[in-house]
């Protein structure tokens, strides 16, 4: 547990269209900041990135969805719209000061492609195609510089998808629910584990009920491998890497409903972010899911960045942003 909070510092986003708020942090594993400005009435592909150096100077203004950081910089996707092609959107990498490398086209307007989080770095993506059922997914994984290392293409793509990761064994998940390709007898959640080079490690395997058509969910690594599943504000499930199996999601993350949380100690510790009530907690437990102790910050809306940086959000619009730097390295 850090003995105080320590030095922070403070810097406002750019704010340019009024009813718009900031609803995303995040920092690169060398300290530089991003944050997003967003509007319900639009989609990903319309939002707002500013960047900022690890002091909180004004770097660039850009535009991308599904933003993560590396070290150093962001990776993600970017709508690449041109009057002289259909609708594309690529993988992308920015350097802090906002200068982007071009990776290969995941998907268009027919074909909505997803980014996730990679460990320790990069990014999986996800391309969903339903335009003849039972439709088809195809997984991409990048290094940490929006170049592919592997893929592969599966049946099902008409299955919503609930989300996907790529864990810390290399190995790669994806859970979706309704009906998969190979003919389950009911609305349910199901997930495939794949390998690093995208063999099927399990097939399809069934997760659990699901009832309804519109889900809240969260799919995150767990330290050294699996990941953890929240579906409607509740973590439901621990699916081990690389298994055919679902078991309890640990009871750290069972006593905080309606809470994310985050990486953190170089991904040896976990540090769990309240999303209702009292929103300036923050409570750190180990990589065996023991209790180490809480923090208090001034401000709601806490994340953290890969360098260990805690972020929170002030103001009407969430765009006063104060940053404890490297607080947990």
């Amino acid at each position: 547990m850090p003995g105080s909070l320590g030095p922070s510092f403070s810097f406002s986003v750019p704010n340019e269209f009024p009813g718009w708020i900031c609803k995303e942090d995040t920092a690169d594993e060398s300290g530089n900041l991003a944050s997003a400005v967003d509007s319900a009435q639009f989609q990903y592909s319309d939002r707002l990135w500013h960047t900022f150096d690890s002091s909180g100077h004004h770097l660039a203004r850009l535009t991308a969805f599904h933003f993560f950081p590396q070290g150093p910089g962001f990776e993600g996707l970017f709508n690449a719209d041109s009057q002289l092609s259909p609708p594309a959107v690529r993988v992308g990498y920015w350097t802090p000061d906002g200068k982007r490398s071009d990776g290969p086209v995941v998907g268009g307007d027919e074909s909505p492609a997803n980014g996730y989080r990679a460990w320790p770095n990069g990014l999986l993506v996800v391309t969903q195609s339903c335009q003849v059922p039972p439709g088809r997914y195809t997984l991409s994984r990048f290094d940490d510089r929006a170049n592919k290392l592997g893929g592969t293409s599966l049946t099902g793509g008409c299955a919503a998808i609930l989300g996907a990761v790529a864990d810390a064994t290399g190995n790669w998940l994806l859970v979706v629910y309704g009906r998969t390709a190979e003919g389950f007898p009911e609305e349910a959640v199901f997930a495939q584990w794949f390998d690093s080079a995208g063999n099927s490690l399990t097939g399809w395997f069934r997760v659990g009920p699901i009832a309804g058509t519109k889900h809240t969910s969260l799919v995150h690594a767990l330290i050294g491998g699996g990941a953890a599943l929240q579906l409607d504000g509740a973590w439901t499930s621990f699916l081990p890497s690389g298994k055919a199996e679902v078991q309890p999601a640990p009871a750290f993350l069972l006593a905080h409903p309606d809470a994310d949380f985050t990486l953190v100690r170089g991904a040896r510790a976990y540090a769990v972010l309240p999303r209702s009530g009292d929103m300036s907690q923050m409570e750190l437990y180990s990589a065996a899911g023991n209790r180490c102790g809480g923090l208090e910050f001034p401000g709601a809306g806490l994340t953290t960045g890969a360098d260990g940086s805690v972020i929170s959000a002030g103001g009407s619009d969430g765009c006063t942003k104060t940053v404890w730097p490297a607080l947990l390295r």
